[in-house]
């Protein structure tokens, strides 16, 4: 089925809720940068789109009243050159300072993304996550490779041995190999 445009001329009527009650604020910097931004947040139905250039104007910006949240879009440089972190430390929860991706990655997928996701200033320390206990990989759970272990030692018995014990390596080895299986799906 087709989706037309608001019969006002609006925007398709699939994108009118992505950024609904959404205050989009762009630095005319990051604007000259990626000029499709301004376009892409009144596509996606934001409650109010404004630009802005220095601090003080966004300071200006941030005083309005506003029902929504607020997303200032800025790239890391320029907020880091305009000393942007002290304004950082003063936002509301519903105020974020993200970076440009987010606009076009919320824009290209139709939906609004996490603007967690897409910060401009790291306020706490952000761990890798870690590979269990003995395991070689963070998705591989230590019991597999515990499992692999256990089929390695037996290849090496049977190589320490002569004769018949291939046989019950093949049996050792094709039970492991069936516990990985199970793990692995």
């Amino acid at each position: 089925s087709d989706v037309s445009a608001s019969a006002t001329g609006g925007p398709v009527a699939c994108f009118t809720a992505v950024l609904a009650k959404c205050d989009i604020l762009l630095s005319k910097t990051t604007l000259a940068n990626t000029p499709d931004l301004q376009k892409m947040a009144k596509d996606l139905a934001a409650a109010s789109v404004e630009t802005w250039k220095t601090a003080d104007e966004l300071r200006n910006c941030l005083q309005a009243r506003r029902e929504g949240q607020v997303v200032i879009v800025v790239d890391k440089d320029e907020a880091h050159r305009n000393g942007l972190e002290s304004i950082a430390a003063n936002l509301s929860e519903r105020q974020s300072f993200v970076q440009p991706i987010w606009l076009s990655e919320t824009y290209s997928q139709r939906r609004r993304l996490p603007v967690e996701s897409f910060g401009v200033f790291v306020t706490e320390d952000v761990q890798e996550p870690r590979p269990a206990q003995g395991a070689s990989y963070a998705w591989q759970p230590a019991e597999m490779k515990r499992l692999e272990e256990v089929s390695e030692q037996a290849h090496h018995e049977k190589e320490s041995k002569t004769g018949g014990s291939l046989t019950l390596l093949n049996a050792l080895k094709a039970g492991a190999e069936q516990k990985l299986a199970k793990l692995g799906s």
